[in-house]
């Protein structure tokens, strides 16, 4: 439902819309950026309501914490297997022709999708390894090309904590580290499932995880809704109670526990 509200706001001011997590990235092959990449698709296919990417695995050794992160160690770790099978897709939308989003793929779409073929297109799933001054073991793999890296850096963000500590006085002035307990977390769910795939109902995501308090602010927006159901129709909708919505502001961080009603 926020991925639906989400697109349904912007399709009207974006060509493009993508759903992505933060551990996937989009690596231009065509042109000088992604904007070209996929203008390049949608000249090609213009009627295509999204463009399927099969992402590969990857891997890159990072910090555990901002004041460890590197982006450009960070980049140049990164080593892709090219031997793993593809992952299910992620989806760029061509927000013209999409109805409705989903993770992967379109739900209701005017238009058939368009899967980039097998070396045209590049989408990464990283698993971070985790590092603080150590050196860490990561499964061989594929370099990214220097053109790739050369791409990359022109857009990429660079942090400097101490300058952003300076001018948001909320910033905790040591960093939670959310990925390490994320991280057990996931490892935690996996044993209970003795290594099978997810079963249907069941989706492990931060939710599930504990978070200690954290002495930080965080203000989100918040929104109510409604169901109407048209039962001739087989057809639910979920539908916004009020036209704007309320900003909530707590004390203990942006965990999604300490937001939830």
């Amino acid at each position: 439902m926020v991925l639906q509200d989400c697109f349904l706001r912007y399709r009207e001011s974006a060509e493009f819309i993508i759903v992505s997590d933060f551990d996937e990235i989009f690596v231009p092959l065509i042109g000088a950026s992604l904007k070209d990449e996929f203008s390049f698709w949608k000249n090609l296919k213009p009627m295509a309501s999204a463009f399927l990417y099969p992402r590969s695995p990857a891997s890159a050794i990072t910090g555990s914490s901002i004041q460890t992160f590197n982006f450009f160690d960070t980049l140049y770790s990164i080593r892709v297997d090219t031997t793993a099978l593809k992952l299910p897709t992620k989806a760029v939308y061509n927000s013209q022709y999409a109805e409705t989003v989903w993770i992967h793929w379109p739900g209701i779409a005017k238009t058939n999708a368009y899967v980039i073929p097998d070396g045209e297109g590049l989408c990464l799933h990283l698993k971070y390894h985790y590092t603080d001054g150590k050196q860490a073991s990561v499964p061989t793999g594929d370099l990214l090309p220097d053109h790739v890296k050369k791409t990359l850096l022109r857009r990429g963000p660079i942090v400097n904590y101490t300058r952003a500590a300076f001018n948001v006085p909320n910033l905790p002035s040591a960093p939670f580290q959310y990925a390490g307990i994320i991280y057990n977390s996931f490892l935690n769910f996996a044993k209970l499932l003795e290594g099978q795939y997810y079963p249907v109902g069941i989706c492990p995501t931060p939710t599930v995880c504990d978070f200690p308090t954290i002495n930080m602010t965080c203000t989100i927006a918040v929104r109510s809704y409604r169901t109407q159901c048209v039962p001739e129709k087989n057809m639910c909708f979920s539908i916004p109670i009020n036209p704007s919505a309320s900003m909530i502001t707590k004390q203990n961080g942006c965990a999604l526990d300490n937001f939830m009603v």
